[in-house]
């Protein structure tokens, strides 16, 4: 009766996209503004000692649900932090390093060429910071399986294993798994892909005991 009467429906309600969006800012009447992960990030983050290196660390591209007010997004790979690479003349690659650092440094009276050039610089830099850190991480016992999932999840694991290294204590991961709307045909598609996310969160949970920190690592999907 409420839905055929039109109360209280989410915004663009049969739209998948924007029912995503909701699910990830937790605010379904109004237009989107801020995720849930991203509000939360903005209240704890205090409680980090050092905030070179952003609380909220994306393995899934920019997302809504840490897109917060004051704390950005921080992407990463299963491999780790993108940085430059050395491609076939490593000589070459410390010049070329500090010559895009100077580019991006050099004043810019465009306001969106010293936008750009601010977050990348930040972007280079935390990425610098990230691998040498990682560089020293141990390396774990746990087994993961071999799918993308899994090397996601693996590569939080590897985070949270270097989170006194950095100086954090709060910390909100985000990691994607396409493939469910199918429109059609669920059983034969999420059969494998249910599959993927349950030995994945297996392997990380069992990563988390390995690193002592169960009890302080909530995980969940949605």
């Amino acid at each position: 009766a409420q839905y055929n009467a039109g109360t209280a429906l989410p915004l663009q309600l049969f739209s998948h996209l924007d029912q995503t969006v909701q699910w990830q800012s937790s605010i379904s009447d109004k237009p989107f503004e801020t995720g849930w992960g991203g509000r939360l990030a903005d209240l704890v983050n205090a409680q980090n000692d050092n905030n070179q290196i952003s609380m909220s660390i994306t393995l899934g591209g920019t997302n809504w649900f840490q897109a917060g007010k004051n704390v950005a997004q921080f992407a990463v790979g299963s491999g780790g932090a993108s940085t430059l690479s050395l491609d076939t003349r490593p000589e070459l690659f410390a010049a070329r390093n500090n010559a895009i650092k100077a580019a991006f440094k050099t004043p810019q009276t465009n306001l969106l060429g010293a936008a750009f050039g601010g977050v990348t610089a930040q972007a280079q830099a935390d990425g610098e910071l990230l691998s040498s850190v990682m560089g020293g991480a141990a390396t774990l016992k746990t087994v993961f399986p071999g799918t993308p999932t899994a090397a996601n999840l693996a590569m939080v694991a590897r985070l949270i294993s270097v989170a006194s290294t950095l100086k954090v204590k709060r910390q909100v991961f985000f990691v994607l798994l396409p493939g469910f709307d199918t429109h059609g045909s669920q059983v034969a598609s999420h059969n494998p892909l249910l599959t993927e996310l349950s030995g994945a969160l297996k392997a990380f949970y069992d990563a988390t005991v390995e690193l002592g920190v169960a009890n302080h690592v909530t995980t969940f999907t949605a």
